[in-house]
């Protein structure tokens, strides 16, 4: 997890499931947020800003050391998410002009954008079987819709369009449905107190389900629980 003011100053930890045996992994005094497991625990995927607010994908051992940086890129980078293989990141950035989705090897190599910029994609989340991905789409406006797309970044499809933004997708661990977050953005384009609710749907974009419910809070950033628990 990530702890900080809200200014810069974050830093990643980890503790046990139980809140206990608490450790600093980042003492670097810069900004470290995101933290993103690899699906054999032994690395952690991070986003590092720097005093400049340039941001970067870092990754560093289970214990906090050999830190690496992946992207090296004047751009933005954001969202990591490790494949369950193990064997791909994907990302977004906007070192082509717009958002987009990317994906890169473990070790930074191998880069290949999957989205074009006019969708202006963000926050890509690996599909069980690493065969798909979900992303949302125009992370700079107030509208944003959930797609589906492969691998690849072939066959790309919206599942769904609304006037509100809808985020953070999680994939059930049988791969048949995603949770995500819904909120509402005002006229200045900040979100609206107490709009965000939790929905799933199918895979398909069938079968849209309002899970929370709850007017006046805020429910974010959903995730399912593995099959055997």
């Amino acid at each position: 997890f990530a702890r900080g003011e809200r200014a810069l100053g974050h830093e990643i930890w980890v503790m046990n499931a139980d809140g206990t045996k608490q450790k600093q992994l980042t003492p670097n005094g810069v900004d470290g947020f995101a933290p993103a497991w690899s699906p054999d625990g032994r690395k952690i995927a991070f986003i590092r800003v720097d005093s400049a607010f340039n941001t970067e994908v870092y990754v560093m051992n289970a214990n906090g050391k050999g830190e690496q940086n992946l992207t090296s890129d004047p751009a933005l980078e954001f969202f990591p998410d490790w494949s369950s293989d193990g064997r791909r990141i994907a990302f977004s950035s906007n070192r082509s002009g717009a958002f987009a989705v990317y994906t890169m090897r473990p070790n930074g190599t191998h880069v290949r954008k999957l989205t074009d910029d006019s969708l202006d994609a963000f926050g890509a989340a690996w599909s069980p079987e690493s065969d798909r991905l979900a992303f949302s789409d125009n992370f700079t406006s107030s509208e944003s819709d959930l797609f589906v797309m492969k691998a690849n970044g072939t066959g790309i499809t919206q599942l769904f369009e609304t006037p509100q933004n809808e985020t953070d997708a999680s994939w059930s661990p049988d791969g048949g449905r995603i949770a995500f977050g819904r909120f509402e953005f005002d006229d200045q384009g900040l979100p609206v107190p107490g709009s965000s609710e939790i929905y799933v749907i199918g895979d398909d974009g069938e079968g849209l389900t309002n899970l929370t419910n709850t007017p006046g809070s805020d429910d974010i950033r959903p995730d399912w629980a593995p099959e055997t628990w």
